[in-house]
């Protein structure tokens, strides 16, 4: 008599893929495996056929929400465009636009400085912001 075990693919799937940033390692995604374990990846197209076991310790994650890794071959993801928001952080949401009044020459002077940053003039405005309030 011989035995029989079936095992589907989705019993090997972990049930809730989680996605993590690392400030050590801003250029990779952390994120769990099929089997739920920790690997690292290029945050880029096709990145997740690059993974590699995550060997550091957990403290130094922040979760965010899987959909940031789309594009990236992570089954986790899911499909379509990669969110746009309050960086993605689990429980952060983006709050609605605030104004400023600004001169045509601080417009230009701060679209620039966000230029040479590599950031959106949003992104910079919100990084130095929140450092001279934390100050």
């Amino acid at each position: 008599m011989h035995t029989v075990i079936v095992l589907s693919y989705d019993s090997l799937v972990s049930k809730e893929a989680k996605l993590f940033h690392c400030n050590a390692m801003p250029d990779r995604w952390i994120g769990t495996d099929e089997a739920g374990e920790l690997v690292h990846w290029p945050r880029e197209e096709g990145g997740w056929a690059h993974r590699t076991v995550f060997h550091m310790g957990r403290k130094i994650l922040v979760e965010v929400e899987p959909a940031l890794a789309r594009g990236t071959g992570w089954f986790g993801a899911g499909a379509g465009r990669p969110p746009r928001g309050a960086g993605g952080i689990v429980g952060g949401s983006a709050s609605s636009p605030v104004t400023i009044r600004a001169t045509d020459e601080e417009r230009q002077t701060w679209e620039a400085a966000a230029k040479k940053t590599g950031q959106k003039l949003s992104e910079w405005a919100r990084e130095k912001l929140n450092k001279a309030a934390s100050k």
